[in-house]
């Protein structure tokens, strides 16, 4: 059974079930809710992969930045109990999304020679802004 604790009305199904449970002898298992990837880190990964493409198709590799994504998801895949996930970064929670950013950043760097743009740089939202995205800053 799943009680969502967001108000009155769950907190009190809850308790109510709770008192019936604990003579039972049942194990409880209270789980964090994880939240999911924030817009933020959605639109960086694809300004990231535009930019990627961008600068892959200066060296001859002309992919859409949508290949650059694939390829990615592909060599950086999110593991649970040592076994590999195939899922879409829209199901990654905000963890495991910044785990897939850092990886990517760190493979620009160290596989391929240059350096993803910082997302507190001025000079990155002008350039991405040049392409119609928009990263929301506050």
């Amino acid at each position: 059974m799943k009680f969502n604790l967001k108000n009155n009305i769950e907190v009190a199904k809850f308790q109510y079930w709770s008192k019936k449970v604990i003579d039972s002898q049942k194990l409880i298992e209270v789980k964090t809710k994880l939240l999911k990837r924030t817009l933020d880190q959605n639109a960086l990964l694809w300004l990231w992969m535009e930019f990627v493409s961008i600068t892959m198709s200066e060296y001859g590799d002309n992919k859409p930045k949508e290949f650059w994504y694939c390829y990615f998801m592909d060599i950086f895949p999110i593991f649970f109990n040592e076994t590999a996930i195939r899922k879409t970064s829209s199901l990654y929670d905000i963890k495991e999304m910044t785990y897939f950013l850092n990886q990517i950043d760190i493979h620009t760097k160290t596989e391929w020679g240059f350096d993803l743009p910082n997302p507190d740089d001025k000079r990155l939202l002008e350039y991405f802004e040049q392409f119609g995205y928009k990263l929301d800053k506050k």
